[in-house]
């Protein structure tokens, strides 16, 4: 079973006397020493911190458990190592250390035997008491020896429940004067200290006993109540059949678990619950039913779909079988019907303004629907994703903007349109090329969903290049029969308005040759491509002569950008209102492409 070499040495001085113990005992073919124990600070059981020593006053007794052994009978053959089926003594030894024999009414003090796991005391919570003492006033006087008492433990009988199992280890602890489990207080006698009543550990090794015709099999597995399937979230139990098919029965009882498997655990076996049996149970050819019911249901996954269920008796593999293959019963295939739940989709998504198209660099937005085709209204608020792709972002997605819905507003079947507009949106790469936009509805993942594949749309559209806008000359057709020659010569008006905007353009008005009457120019604007041309306003002179310049400006409030987005053409028209003839109307017109957003 081992094959190491335990060694485990404990020691206690007390007054001038060192108290040593070893025992040495072989198991299996494995050796282990132990060189154990004697009187320590251990605590009180079901208490997480040791009791306070009351302050000296006056002489009293003071009780400490000195020793714990095992072996015979006698206490003469110690033993550290029990196989399942033997019955082992532990014996103790209670001295009074103190400098008085004990005053009061009590006349006995009661002394616990507790059984703990591993090589040292685990939680006191978790203490087994096996059996209790009771010495009398008179045999635990100052100058006596030690009271030795002991008790009979026969391990398969606490093996029948799984308290002891084979393959172990544990250790004994003995307390003096612990009336009580938890919250022992003093105890039935005042003494000088209460921290030293329990001993250290009399750690054990439990073997298997010998070998026996055991073999366990689990059958019959189902869901309880006559179910044959499950609603997500739905509480549920399963019954099972665990039989002796060996012609013994087993030292110890052990523990049946039930698993389960299918798309809520990821398609691993996932432990759901266990049942323990008592070896007592399974004599030879018994059948012992188990069930969890009750406190002991559990829940199904959330995620529908097909799952399989198994049971499998003696799971921690505590009982030697002679066929330890056949602890499984068959897979039980049941269907979870997956709960009612929102599904988010995307659909109708498009340029906003209706537009198929764009122009390098220009402004644009995007719009979409979203809706829930699912069977029930989200949980939450949920944010969208717009995101585009295409020459100008390397065929990369770009994410532009998001948006958000809200959660009552997305009942089953209703839908809700999300709008990026333009002035929130972005400016398309100045790449031009086909481009795909996506928008994808609760991004984040927030809300969940029967599908989550299908909350995401596209749509291409083109991105041409920007555009060679057309200046008009409304002048080109008059006259050259003027004596003067008047030039726009600049004009000043920023490259992006927003709409509704102010326009306020600045220009600068020459005299080339001759002395010019007094003119009136023209404010207009038009589309990119010369269509929609229209005057806004003028500005007169005084005339000019050659060299003369003045600048020209529209007054601040009067116009406004009302026109709808996209690229047009400022104008500043010298002589463009009064149009008397000049030598030249060619330089009459300067002119400024710009965007409206």
């Amino acid at each position: 079973m081992y094959s190491e070499v335990i060694i485990m040495k404990k020691t206690l001085l007390i007054g001038t006397s060192l108290f040593l113990f070893s025992a040495n005992s072989i198991a299996a073919g494995c050796r282990y020493e132990y060189i154990e124990l004697y009187t320590g600070s251990i605590g009180i059981p079901g208490t997480s911190t040791p009791p306070t020593d009351p302050p000296a006053s006056g002489k009293l007794p003071d009780f400490i458990t000195s020793k714990v052994t095992m072996g015979s009978k006698d206490g003469k053959h110690e033993k550290y190592t029990w196989k399942i089926n033997e019955t082992a003594y532990v014996h103790d030894y209670i001295d009074n250390i103190g400098t008085a024999d004990w005053e009061g009414k009590a006349k006995k003090i009661k002394v616990p035997f507790y059984l703990s796991k591993g090589t040292k005391e685990d939680s006191h919570s978790e203490w087994v008491r096996v059996s209790r003492q009771e010495i009398k006033k008179e045999h635990l006087k100052v100058k006596d020896k030690p009271k030795h008492e002991y008790i009979k433990f026969n391990l398969a009988e606490w093996a029948n429940d799984s308290t002891v199992l084979p393959g172990r280890t544990y250790n004994f602890v003995v307390c003096a004067d612990r009336p009580k489990d938890e919250n022992n207080g003093d105890g039935d006698v005042k003494e000088k200290h209460k921290s030293n009543n329990c001993s250290t550990e009399a750690v054990f090794y439990v073997d298997f006993g010998p070998a026996r015709n055991v073999d366990l099999i689990a059958d019959n597995l189902a869901l309880t109540g006559g179910r044959t399937e499950l609603q997500a979230g739905e509480k549920y139990g399963l019954q099972v059949e665990v039989s002796n098919i060996g012609t013994e029965q087993p030292w110890n009882g052990f523990r049946t678990k039930y698993e389960i498997k299918g798309p809520g655990t990821g398609g691993v076996w996932q432990k759901i619950g266990d049942e323990h049996s008592k070896a007592s149970s399974l004599y030879a050819g018994a059948i012992h039913f188990e069930s969890m019911t009750g406190d002991d249901e559990v829940s199904a996954p959330m995620v529908g779909g097909d799952y399989v269920f198994r049971a499998c008796a003696d799971y921690e593999q505590v009982v030697p079988e002679t066929d330890e293959s056949n602890n499984c019963t068959d897979e039980l295939p049941v269907y979870i019907a997956p709960p009612p739940m929102p599904d988010l989709i995307t659909e109708g998504l498009q340029l906003t303004h209706g537009r198929t198209s764009l122009i390098a660099g220009e402004l644009y937005g995007l719009t979409v629907a979203i809706r829930n085709i699912g069977n029930a209204t989200p949980s939450s608020n949920i944010r969208s994703s717009y995101a585009i792709k295409g020459p100008g972002t390397g065929d990369a997605w770009q994410q532009v903007a998001d948006d958000g819905s809200d959660a009552d507003q997305l009942y089953p079947g209703a839908a809700q349109w999300e709008e990026i507009t333009d002035e929130h949106g972005a400016h398309i790469p100045n790449v031009a090329g086909t481009y795909t936009a996506r928008a994808c509805a609760d991004y984040h993942g927030s809300v969940p969903e029967s599908d989550e594949n299908n909350n995401c749309s596209e749509m291409t559209f083109e991105v041409q290049p920007v555009p060679a806008c057309v200046i008009l000359n409304p002048l080109a057709s008059l006259p050259t029969t003027g004596s003067f020659d008047l030039a726009a010569t600049s004009i000043e008006f920023p490259d992006v308005i927003q709409q509704g905007d102010e326009m306020h353009p600045k220009a600068q008005l020459c005299g080339v040759s001759g002395t010019s009457p007094r003119t009136r120019a023209t404010w207009a604007y038009a589309n990119c491509d010369g269509t929609g041309f229209t005057v806004f306003d003028g500005d007169t002179d005084d005339g000019l002569s050659a060299g003369e310049c003045v600048t020209e400006e529209n007054k601040e409030g009067d116009d406004l950008a009302n026109m709808p987005p996209g690229r047009y053409v400022m104008y500043f028209i010298a002589n463009g209102e009064t149009q008397v003839p000049e030598s030249d109307h060619s330089n009459n017109v300067t002119a400024k492409v710009f965007v409206v957003e």
